[in-house]
């Protein structure tokens, strides 16, 4: 097998890259320098988005007993509730907001990779150099087991190596932004029995901020921040644990499996792609905690880059399409960034007059009509959703760059399944009670073809007149769909791989868009079919 991609760093946002591209058809090669998963996760929550990409990635999460879903709370000074978010379901057809054992989600990840034919992992493996070629990237891989050296030549090197990244820091790419100036100790605790209905909870006192995070098969989080003057080291040691532990738990019904003082940081590299070479994760930025946001915008990086790379393997896509990867990316990053830093600024406020500010003003918006229900339902969160990038910029609709809604639809055996399991791999073109190619020309036709490109028709009955073989037909029992597609004035969009709209297709402009994405993502000449 000839590797045509490397990805470095089998972390959560590198394995499920991996996955991404061998479902892509794109031979892998994957290195991670540890032999083993990291027996303590690293980040707990995972958001619907992140969920969605695990599902593209083929990992069926809907009944994993690594993900739980629980109210977060937000506690004011005086101990009292400020706000609940309770457990949803949110748009994307997963959970807004699980959390997860971070060393089960990488086993099971680890597990579908070796059901993979086209991808080779490579642990106790480190990449020690790397050469970028006009056509290519060469890799100096040592075994850290025999100490045995190899070289390897691949297309394109992906980093998910991580906040300390050793290919970022080889191209010197420049981290910017910012430091937290608290640091936190973190303390992992197994309990005796599950609290599977304990919320997960901001405790904003200002005498010492604290997060309670319940997690899966029995664990248990708990972060304090490290006020002034306290020794770090000091706050690691046993007797200290417990005396910050015992106002919230029975001690002696927790053990003790990590205690250990973190700085958070916000920072994004300056740029994300170097030639042949890209950063993704916590190698293209930091996230602090508070918004749950840092895997989540990791694996929305590695949802963005698989299908681009596979396509400019496939074709002779523009550069156009691999330099969007950064335009989409980064100013949704950006987002999130600024929310999780506003967030942390609230929940890490240790004046008791500014504390009690915040709480009365946040009181006062809660109670406002239609608040509540846009802060529960998840307004508060920056969606995925991209102006500018590889989408038609021309297209006036207003969900042109957001992603399509996934309920789950029934096919004409009856079978149900969620949408994305239906459009598979590649670009769709979903009509919505109409033929999705009935006002289109036969040169357009040929093009989509050329393209290899899904053809779906969402009916509202039972009973579909199917207008062609070619047209997978499926019904909209929920009526999620329909809503979505009379809220976005159109019949016909035109759906990227990673769920997010290219386009939506009027009548006059069908020619026009199915052409530009025709030149752009390199159709295959005399109109030859490819992909799967």
């Amino acid at each position: 097998m000839s590797e045509q991609v490397a990805v470095v760093g089998l972390g959560p946002v590198g394995a499920t890259l991996a996955l991404l591209l061998a479902r892509a058809g794109v031979p892998t090669i994957a290195i991670e320098r540890d032999r083993d998963v990291f027996p303590v996760s690293r980040a707990v929550a995972l958001d619907d988005e992140a969920l969605r990409v695990l599902q593209a990635a083929g990992l069926d999460t809907s009944a994993a007993e690594f993900l739980t879903r629980q109210t977060v709370r937000l506690r004011s000074r005086d101990g009292r509730p400020l706000l609940d978010l309770p457990p949803r379901v949110a748009p994307n057809g997963h959970p807004a907001l699980a959390f997860f054992q971070q060393p089960d989600l990488e086993r099971a990840l680890r597990d579908e990779l070796a059901r993979q034919a086209n991808v080779t992992v490579l642990l106790a493996h480190e990449l020690e150099e790397f050469h970028q070629h006009l056509d290519g990237v060469t890799l100096g891989v040592r075994d850290l087991r025999s100490g045995s050296r190899r070289l390897l030549h691949v297309s394109w090197l992906l980093a998910c190596d991580g906040a300390g990244s050793f290919v970022r820091r080889r191209l010197g790419i420049r981290l910017r932004g910012l430091t937290f100036a608290r640091r936190w100790l973190v303390v992992d605790t197994l309990r005796s029995a599950a609290t599977p209905d304990a919320p997960f909870e901001f405790i904003c006192d200002p005498a010492r901020p604290t997060v309670s995070a319940p997690l899966p098969a029995a664990r248990h989080r708990w972060e304090f921040m490290v006020l002034p003057g306290e020794d770090p080291r000091a706050l690691e040691q046993p007797a200290a644990v417990r005396r910050l532990l015992a106002p919230f738990a029975d001690v002696d019904a927790l053990q003790v499996l990590r205690a250990t003082v973190y700085t958070f940081h916000a920072r994004i590299a300056e740029r994300w792609r170097d030639g042949r070479v890209f950063l993704a994760g916590d190698a293209a930025h930091l996230t602090p905690p508070f918004a749950g946001q840092g895997i989540s915008a990791g694996l929305g990086d590695a949802h963005n880059l698989a299908w681009k790379i596979a396509t400019e393997l496939n074709g002779s896509a523009s550069s156009q399409l691999l330099d969007s990867y950064q335009a989409e990316r980064r100013p949704h990053v950006t987002r999130l960034l600024a929310l999780s830093v506003l967030l942390g600024l609230a929940i890490q406020t240790r004046r008791p007059r500014l504390a009690l500010a915040r709480d009365v003003v946040l009181r006062g918006l809660l109670a406002a009509p239609g608040v509540h229900g846009w802060a529960t339902a998840g307004g508060w969160k920056p969606p995925s959703e991209y102006s500018r990038g590889f989408v038609d910029t021309r297209s006036r609709s207003r969900v042109t760059g957001t992603q399509i809604p996934q309920p789950e639809v029934r096919l004409c055996s009856g079978e149900q399944r969620r949408l994305d399991d239906v459009l598979g791999t590649r670009f769709a073109l979903i009509g919505f009670d109409s033929d999705p190619t009935g006002a289109l020309d036969v040169g357009t036709r040929t093009l989509l073809s050329a393209l290899s490109i899904r053809l779906v028709q969402i009916t509202t009955d039972n009973s579909p007149a199917k207008t062609s073989t070619d047209i997978t037909t499926v019904e909209d029992r929920s009526g999620r769909l329909h809503e979505w597609f009379e809220q976005a004035g159109a019949a016909v969009v035109l759906v990227r791989p990673d769920r997010h709209i290219y386009a939506t297709l009027a009548p006059d402009r069908a020619r026009e868009v199915v052409s530009d994405l025709a030149l752009a993502l390199g159709a295959p000449a005399r109109g030859q079919p490819r992909g799967k």
